[in-house]
């Protein structure tokens, strides 16, 4: 998850609490993941020096919202985590790409 209004980007690992999910407000993005081991593969690679950097450079600081939906997925995370070593299991990665899950499958 990221908290879109700050000023510097921030990742963290969100999980429910008493087994109960946990909501967030529309200042945060969130993705999901099949496992706990791929969230936290994903987290540290999104919460390197490298990407925080990038994203740092690209951000409008003067923006309301200085990290953006369009920003993010600019972001591809399977080349991330192929170069720091990490595989990613889960289909919805395909090509770089998070597929998004239907609702209504």
């Amino acid at each position: 998850m990221s908290r879109s209004l700050y000023k510097s980007p921030r990742f963290i690992l969100v999980s429910q609490i008493d087994g109960k999910p946990i909501m967030v407000d529309d200042t945060c993005y969130q993705l999901d993941f099949d496992s706990l081991e791929e969230a936290k593969c994903i987290l540290d690679a999104l919460n390197s020096n490298e990407i925080c950097s990038l994203l740092q450079s690209l951000v409008f600081k003067d923006a309301k919202r200085v990290v953006t939906k369009s920003l993010l997925m600019r972001l591809n995370l399977v080349q991330l985590c192929k170069d720091k070593g990490i595989m990613i299991a889960s289909q919805r990665f395909n090509n770089g790409v998070v597929q998004q899950l239907s609702l209504f499958d």
